[in-house]
């Protein structure tokens, strides 16, 4: 059926994921519910009453997947150009003049 519902515990096995874990994103996701900024994914979850048991459909775990799935061929291809790095010798006296004053008193 397309709305059956999932408990926690067989959503965390679908996700490859231990069910504390599971627990930890929907923390996040009640944060973003009181409009929180998360630090982190968030899921879409069905709990029917305060400490009701957490459900989820399966499109939503299946959705949950597919936000986090990384494509690399979807990426531009970035060589990454190597920055010039003053020699050591030069950072520490750009230090000395700085904080030179300071410590000859």
């Amino acid at each position: 059926m397309a709305h059956e519902l999932i408990s926690l515990v067989e959503a965390a096995k679908y996700l490859g994921c231990q069910p504390r874990t599971l627990r930890k994103i929907i923390s996040r996701s009640r944060l973003r519910l009181k409009g929180i900024p998360p630090n982190g994914p968030t899921i879409n979850f069905f709990q029917a009453q305060k400490r009701g048991a957490i459900m989820f459909k399966r499109a939503w775990l299946d959705a949950y997947i597919e936000a986090g799935t990384k494509r690399p061929e979807l990426a531009p291809l970035l060589t990454k150009i190597a920055k010039p790095r003053p020699a050591r010798a030069t950072v520490l006296s750009g230090l000395c003049e700085a904080f030179g004053p300071l410590l000859d008193r």
